[in-house]
């Protein structure tokens, strides 16, 4: 037994096979041990359980044959449910938002002297001024011997053009 308006299996209907009642289980399904023959099949339905929608048939049984019949009713009418009025919704209040405090540095500790990360300077000094020495040197006593080559070298041409 199904409900055309629910689609759901529906128990204690009363099916007349042949002249003997049976009900429906809980599953919307009955059956019936008969001999083989033509038999008619009907729905009782109550008036609270609805209307048949399947008409009596006949239905032939073979031998020892098991005959699937699908019945059908149409269940109650079904009232809406009452809708409930909505309710307003109250306006949500505002809620201010907190605005992060910036987090502060952590306290810096200033050392009162300097680590020393490198040499200690001292051996830096006697290379500056040994360098100093060399360079002073290679101007004053390499280049005048240059120029006075060259003078040389100037003058006696000039020799040589007077003659």
């Amino acid at each position: 037994m199904i409900d055309l308006r629910t689609g759901a299996p529906q128990p204690g209907i009363e099916v007349v096979i042949g002249g003997q009642t049976v009900a429906s289980d809980a599953y919307g399904n009955y059956d019936l041990w008969v001999r083989a023959g033509v038999y008619n099949v009907a729905l009782h339905v109550r008036a609270e359980q609805g209307e048949a929608a399947t008409a009596p048939q006949n239905v032939r049984v073979w031998g020892n044959d098991v005959v699937v019949v699908h019945l059908y009713i149409m269940g109650p009418a079904l009232e809406p449910a009452p809708m409930p009025e909505p309710m307003p919704m109250p306006e949500p209040e505002p809620i201010p938002m907190p605005e992060p405090m910036p987090e502060l540095p952590p306290e810096v500790v200033v050392p009162i002297t300097l680590p020393q990360t490198g040499g200690n300077g001292v051996g830096l000094l006697p290379l500056t001024m040994a360098g100093l020495v060399l360079m002073l040197i290679g101007f004053f006593v390499v280049r005048p011997s240059r120029k006075a080559d060259s003078r040389k070298a100037i003058g006696d041409s000039r020799k040589a053009d007077r003659r």
